[in-house]
């Protein structure tokens, strides 16, 4: 499948490939979005590349993501070779090293997907990757590194913004938004659905510009009954995806969806009082915690109503 728009993205991607220094590229968004794909398609007609993926998996833990990421370099290094299996990710990470040294390739792509789901609690992970950074691979102009992960207030803490180890150390950085309506009408004509202007409104207002949802349409029907084959009906592909996608990103998922099914009651938005009060906490707690996360994934925005002299923030739904 071909890329749909995405100049931008693509063109970094490449230019992090092409660099002549070491590179640690962190591509974020929602999930659906396409980030694992982009990295893919960007790879599929470079020659000379040594390339390892690792993909995070929900709620495992550390032994059964190690096992995964054993398994995976013992695909990539061919039958022959099969690995003791490493007690913590420091030693994972210096197994990969040493297989990295006798690699011939002008290029040695490490990408780790799904990163919050593979630097669980207690894991470890981030700080063997920030030592293998910094002893063994910031210094390798052939290495370039990519993370990916759903969580975006996760990858902005941990990765992006780190305060500890990682601190400065990302070199690239790409933010994958949902497709706008232009780009949105230039995939739906690639994806083969005949639908007219009028159609593919009705249709993004409800989807949003999520290339996943879009795959998952079938052709020939219309707005209205794709949304009741995919949404409404019990055994659709998307009956359930509000509840999948919130479980996927967040611990307290029962907490951001009372928040968003609240916000959702307001097409004019809430003040932080009123969503205490709608939500009948005695308290804000951690909400501004909340808030913030719903924001940097993209859900809500934050603004100042107008004729609000207080100057105090206000929230919204923007995802659709």
């Amino acid at each position: 499948m071909a890329v749909v728009a995405r100049k931008l993205e693509l063109s970094e991607i490449q230019a992090t490939l092409s660099s002549s220094r070491a590179e640690f590229l962190a591509i974020y968004g929602r999930r659906r979005v396409g980030k694992t794909f982009l990295v893919r398609e960007s790879l599929k007609s470079r020659k000379g590349v040594f390339y390892f993926e690792c993909t995070g998996q929900k709620d495992a833990n550390k032994s059964q993501q190690i096992d995964n990421f054993c398994y995976e370099l013992e695909r990539v290094l061919g039958a022959k070779y099969k690995l003791a299996r490493p007690q913590s990710w420091t030693e994972a990470l210096r197994l990969l090293d040493e297989m990295l040294k006798s690699r011939p390739e002008k290029l040695l792509v490490l990408f780790f997907d799904e990163l919050p789901w593979l630097a669980g609690a207690r894991s470890q992970f981030v700080q063997s990757m920030d030592y293998a950074w910094n002893l063994y691979w910031s210094t390798n102009p052939r290495i370039k590194l990519i993370v990916c992960g759903s969580a975006a207030s996760w990858m902005n803490d941990m990765i992006i913004n780190a305060t500890g180890g990682l601190h400065n150390r990302v070199t690239r950085k790409i933010l994958l938004r949902p497709f706008l309506f232009s780009e949105i009408s230039e995939y739906a004509k690639f994806l083969g659905l005949k639908l007219n202007v009028a159609e593919l409104l009705k249709l993004y207002m409800v989807f949003g510009g999520v290339p996943y949802y879009w795959q998952l349409m079938p052709k020939s029907k219309s707005a209205g009954e794709i949304v009741e084959e995919l949404i409404f009906k019990k055994e659709g592909q998307l009956h359930s995806e509000f509840e999948n996608l919130f479980r996927s990103l967040f611990d307290d998922h029962a907490k951001y969806q009372s928040i968003v099914r609240v916000l959702a009651t307001s097409k004019k938005g809430m003040t932080r009082k009123k969503i205490i009060e709608e939500l009948g906490l005695t308290t804000g707690g951690s909400l501004n915690s909340y808030l913030r996360n719903l924001e940097l994934s993209g859900f809500i925005e934050s603004f100042s109503a107008f004729g609000n002299t207080k100057k105090e923030a206000s929230f919204r739904l923007i995802d659709e």
